[in-house]
């Protein structure tokens, strides 16, 4: 836990919070819920066990694979485009890099999710790849030389890498700056209710 988190973030006994919204888990996901939810005005609570930017999660590391048209699913695109754009405002607010776009090669046989869902997701988000034969690949990147004859690559431009540590530090950072949400470790006695419906 570093910079303007430390802080914030509370350990041990505290007053019972009353909010509208609990995240829990200020990793990757999590505090970026946090933070679009500060954006928004809404009164939120993030708890984190370990205190933000800790090494227990899968939101730890220097860098991680930033794709834009994810082979996954084509509704993944959009939900990318987004969070870059939203990463460089960060970027503009506090001068440090969150993504690089060195972009990515997706190689495999013309039938395999690498090639038909880059392309799938590229067709759909209206995003410009470029598809390689064999030939063209070898050509550019000797390196895969030694692929199957019928092999072939899909370069997507805008992929690259992102630094998810920095986002995490980042999104807690604005969090607090926007709305001051509280933040507290989730001690053993942290318990979380749930508030009576209204109905």
């Amino acid at each position: 836990m570093t910079g303007d988190s430390a802080a914030a973030v509370r350990s041990g006994s505290f007053a019972p919070v009353r909010t509208d919204v609990v995240v829990i888990g200020l990793g990757a996901f999590g505090s970026a819920a946090l933070w679009r939810l500060a954006e928004r005005g809404v009164d939120v609570v993030g708890l984190e066990r370990f205190g933000v930017g800790h090494p227990f999660g899968s939101s730890h590391g220097i860098t991680r694979l930033f794709r834009v048209a994810c082979q996954e699913h084509p509704g993944l695109s959009p939900i990318a485009g987004r969070t870059r754009d939203l990463w460089r405002e960060l970027e503009d607010r506090y001068g440090q890099e969150l993504v690089r776009q060195s972009g990515c090669l997706s190689v495999g046989s013309p039938g395999s999710t690498p090639i038909t869902g880059t392309l799938a997701a590229a067709a759909g988000a209206g995003l410009p790849v470029v598809r390689m034969g064999h030939d063209e690949l070898v050509a550019r990147y000797p390196q895969y030389a030694g692929l199957g004859a019928t092999d072939e690559a899909v370069l997507d431009p805008e992929a690259g890498i992102c630094f998810p540590e920095r986002a995490v530090r980042a999104h807690v950072r604005t969090s607090l700056e926007v709305k001051s949400p509280q933040l507290c470790g989730a001690a053993p006695h942290c318990q979380v209710s749930r508030r009576p419906s209204p109905m």
